[in-house]
């Protein structure tokens, strides 16, 4: 995709760790099919691990470049209530959902003028949703969608791609025509991967084929085999698969005969475990969506496992081919890898769990373990590791998806709201207010069966994610609950937390009395010492004083805080003061110090990509372009406008009331015309280009522009080496920066190949070589 391209929120397309294999035939036919204008969707059809999901990664890498809006994949292996699939797409494309619009209103929105491919894969156990992508459809012109599914979606429009095994080798042909066909060369491929002297001869030829054959072909089923080569050799393979297959052939009646072959399948690797590794394995298939050793140790190991047992269950997992290491790695203190299993083969896992009557037992292990992830991460939500932390919960989403589900499906509502409510500042911090609020007032509902404690925390919650919600009469109401609860209960650190949410609901409600509740959780907060959420409490008053229009209060709380979040280096209540007090400046006149202010904001914000706060930035500088500047004015405006429906952090109604009369202005100097033109192109421009046009306005109002960088470096990219130079760990970079560590490292390994250097040792000598440093 070219540059000039608008940037996604998308993450990158998966990159498989091996080779792909044939299907060359498929591959040309959904080429052109995906190009066909009238072509708009599209489901690869067959059975558990006949390669659809790899199929589709493949025709979404080829395709990138042939839309401008490039190529989104969303897995929904990990969930299985249809209700939640239109906000897990909206998820994984970067969009907030809002309380007054479905998931399907608003991918309808996102993507009305997106020329995209959507890549959905594994639909099936979520077919019921299937009429969603009808809707989105119709009111998205320009999108293609490309489903994976083993069952058809039977929508209007569907074009159905059926995905069969790879062709087979025949007995009695040349080996070279035989090793020529696609099961043999996937077969041959992956048994090179397990044993590097493997090599397809006229001894072992025969039993290659026989076993491609007793296969049927499938991929899944050919790659378990083929990771055995390593102890067995082919004739061996083919004895046992002899013995095994027909012990197991009868599935149950109405699955397809080739899902009854992968069973077989992944029942033969299964078998070949030792007893205490098949229990291990079947413990680990509750997991959803992979998990790390710690989290393996915790739910699947025995009472008195230990690391090096555990990572030794999983090794041999591996090997069977029966988990898989994740290419991603948990954003954590200590970097942990993760793992995962297909679903397939998570599935099989699952029903021997069941079988042997131990499923109950595991899934409460499950739950409880990350009940108790939860609560533990919880207190770091806020503070200078607060990025790490976040990621770390949202590698395991899934996984407290279905904790969540197994308390509720339990009845166990105080442990609903113990994990809802500890993950409070996460469903904020990801944007995903509907669920958070969703799963709260599930285990609200019932009165008097939890903890009082417990449900002030949930009421606490509720409050600030209506809040943000702009449900303000809910959230007074969860709200006055919570610090009556929490009162009685006299826990005064938590009726300051109660406090604070209770004021920023009431400030479009009562502002007097939002004054006086927040004034009452500040000093609560001094006096319990808490110098960091005294510095949120001080910037929510200057909300309170900006939204009766009395800004020099505002401006003086805000200014008090500022010094109390910086010694804290909390990035978010940082960067929220910092856009706060610039608002606060823009409106009274102040441009250089709204520059000053906002341009620190965007050095926080911008690495991480927090909409929500670039778009709020935007808006301020656009409000101080209004009168000089108004055609870069509508420009931001415009940006800041997707930027704030992407992330939906809407404006509160004060705020709304300062920009709606600039933009009337702006409208009027420009002409209808020429406004629409230039707020279209800010809609537009990619998020640096955005923040390019911001900082041209600060570059105006006196704070010099960034000058361009030697050998490519972005300004963020020289941020880092100079650190690196300095003698600074990953670990300081990233409190320096207010970015994570795993964001050094990537702009560590971008930086080593611009400057065309082999490690960081050699960048550093480069940047003193070249005073960079």
């Amino acid at each position: 995709m070219s540059e000039s391209m608008p940037a996604h929120p998308y993450a990158p397309l998966p990159i498989p760790l091996t080779s792909f294999i044939g299907r060359e035939r498929e591959t040309h036919y959904l080429h052109d099919l995906l190009l066909e204008p009238e072509v708009r969707l599209v489901t690869l059809t067959g059975p558990g691990g006949v390669g659809k999901t790899r199929l589709a990664l493949r025709i979404a890498r080829d395709l990138e470049d042939a839309f401008a809006d490039g190529v989104a994949f969303v897995s929904l292996a990990p969930i299985t209530d249809p209700d939640l699939v239109g906000s897990t797409i909206a998820q994984a494309l970067g969009l907030r959902e809002r309380s007054d619009r479905s998931p399907q209103a608003l991918l309808a929105d996102a993507l009305h003028a997106r020329q995209m491919l959507l890549v959905l894969d594994n639909f099936e156990q979520i077919v019921d949703a299937a009429p969603q992508l009808t809707g989105v459809l119709a009111a998205c012109p320009e999108l293609r969608i490309l489903v994976t599914s083993r069952i058809l979606l039977r929508l209007s429009g569907e074009h159905d791609v059926p995905i069969t095994p790879l062709p087979l080798p025949v007995m009695g042909v040349a080996l070279a025509q035989q090793a020529e066909t696609e099961a043999m060369q996937l077969f041959a491929d992956r048994a090179r991967a397990s044993n590097p002297a493997f090599t397809v001869t006229a001894e072992n030829a025969q039993a290659v084929v026989a076993i491609c054959q007793r296969l049927d072909g499938l991929p899944l089923a050919l790659e378990l085999v083929a990771a055995n080569i390593r102890v067995l050799p082919p004739q061996a393979l083919l004895s046992r698969l002899a013995k095994v297959l027909p012990l197991l052939a009868s599935g149950r009646r109405d699955d397809p005969a080739r899902l009854q072959t992968m069973r077989d399948a992944i029942a033969w690797s299964y078998d070949l475990l030792t007893p205490e590794t098949q229990e291990f394995f079947c413990r680990l298939s509750t997991f959803a969506g992979g998990f790390a050793l710690e989290a393996a140790a915790a739910v699947a190991g025995g009472p008195d496992a230990v690391d090096v047992e555990v990572l030794a269950g999983v090794s041999s997992l591996i090997e069977h081919s029966l988990v898989h290491q994740s290419t991603v790695t948990r954003t954590a203190p200590d970097h942990e890898p993760r793992f995962g299993m297909l679903e397939t083969i998570r599935e099989f896992g699952l029903e021997r769990l069941e079988a042997s009557g131990a499923l109950q037992a595991t899934q409460q292990r499950h739950a409880a373990y990350f009940l108790e992830l939860a609560e533990a991460i919880e207190p770091s939500l806020a503070g200078a590791r607060q990025q790490e932390h976040v990621a770390r919960l949202a590698a395991d989403l899934a996984n407290l998806r279905a904790a969540l589900g197994w308390f509720h499906r339990q009845g166990h509502a105080e442990a609903v709201l113990r994990l809802a409510g500890a993950l409070s500042e996460f469903w904020y911090l990801q944007g995903l207010f509907a669920e958070g609020r969703g799963y709260l007032e599930t285990g609200l509902a019932p009165p008097g069966v939890v903890a009082p404690a417990v449900r002030a925390k949930a009421l606490t919650a509720a409050c600030s994610l209506a809040d943000w919600q702009g449900d303000y009469d809910h959230a007074v109401t969860c709200g006055d609950a919570a610090v009556d609860l929490w009162r009685t209960l006299g826990d005064h650190h938590k009726l300051a937390r109660a406090l604070q949410a209770l004021s920023l609901a009431l400030i479009q409600v009562d502002n007097a009395r939002s004054e006086r509740v927040g004034q009452e959780s500040l000093d609560l907060y001094r006096a319990l010492g808490d110098d960091l959420h005294a510095a949120e409490t001080l910037d929510d008053l200057g909300v309170v004083a900006y939204a009766r229009a009395d800004y020099a209060t505002a401006a003086a709380r805000m200014e008090e805080g500022l010094p109390l979040a910086r010694a804290a280096k909390d990035r978010a209540i940082l960067g929220a003061i910092l856009g706060d007090l610039g608002h606060v400046s823009m409106v009274t006149g102040d441009h250089a110090r709204t520059c000053q202010l906002i341009s620190e904001a965007l050095t926080i914000y911008r690495s991480p990509g927090d909409h929500s706060w670039i778009a709020w930035c935007l808006g301020c500088l656009a409000g101080v372009a209004a009168e000089s500047q108004p055609l870069r004015a509508a420009t931001l405006f415009g940006a800041a406008a997707v930027l704030r429906e992407a992330v939906d952090v809407p404006w509160r109604p004060s705020v709304q009331a300062v920009y709606d009369p600039m933009i009337a202005k702006i409208r009027q100097a420009l002409g209808d015309a020429v406004f629409r033109a230039a707020w279209t192109h800010g809609e537009t421009l990619s998020l640096d280009d955005a923040i390019a046009e911001g900082f041209a306005v600060v570059a105006a109002h006196g704070e010099p522009a960034r000058p361009a960088l030697p050998y490519g470096l972005s300004p963020r990219e020289a941020d880092v080496l100079r650190l690196v130079a300095a003698g600074h760990s990953n670990g300081e970079i990233a409190d320096a920066l207010f970015i994570s560590v795993p964001t050094v490292k990537r702009h560590v390994s971008t930086i080593l190949a611009k400057l065309n250097v082999p490690s960081r040792p050699a960048a550093v000598a480069f940047a003193h070589t070249h005073h960079l440093a």
